[in-house]
């Protein structure tokens, strides 16, 4: 145990009691970024013919 937790035992305890209470929203945030991520690199890429265009 370090001295933080030693510290701030509640400091440590209330942030994994939110982290639990939003796990579903924050795995769906994480998720549609992941999704809106891929879907402008296969937007971006289908934009792209030649070499020339990639490079513009």
């Amino acid at each position: 145990m370090s001295a933080a937790h030693a510290l701030y035992p509640t400091v440590q305890l209330a942030a994994t009691e939110g982290a639990s209470e939003h796990r579903p929203l924050i795995i769906t945030l994480f998720a549609a970024f992941v999704v809106a991520t891929l879907f402008i690199t296969v937007w971006a890429g289908r934009q792209t013919k030649s070499a020339s265009d990639f490079y513009a």
